[in-house]
């Protein structure tokens, strides 16, 4: 059992839709700086619909957009993020995108 008290973040995705619109309900009731939701917009609109908390702030697709596909790099796009929000940044590049050329 998980002290949601102990908690400032938390991610939803277990692959099972009505569970976790169940999630989301509890989640929605406690003091989360950030609640997130793995997949796509359309999904984490859905959840927020069938959790009856259609106002409620979800991140979601969660991450920075980092260009991440595989697993690992998945994961450090969403805590990036997560640590971002918690520190209320923007996430954004220390050097402005001029300085540099991505390609």
């Amino acid at each position: 059992m998980v002290d949601l008290g102990e908690v400032d973040a938390v991610v939803i995705m277990s692959h099972h839709l009505e569970n976790d619109s169940i999630y989301l309900a509890q989640l929605a009731k406690k003091d989360l700086v950030y609640l997130g939701c793995l997949g796509p917009r359309a999904r984490r609109d859905r959840l927020r619909e069938m959790a009856a908390c259609p106002g409620q702030q979800v991140f979601g697709p969660v991450g920075l957009d980092i260009g991440a596909e595989l697993p690992e790099a998945i994961a450090l796009s969403l805590v990036a993020e997560i640590h971002a929000v918690l520190n209320r940044r923007s996430g954004l590049p220390l050097t402005p995108p001029d300085a540099y050329d991505p390609a």
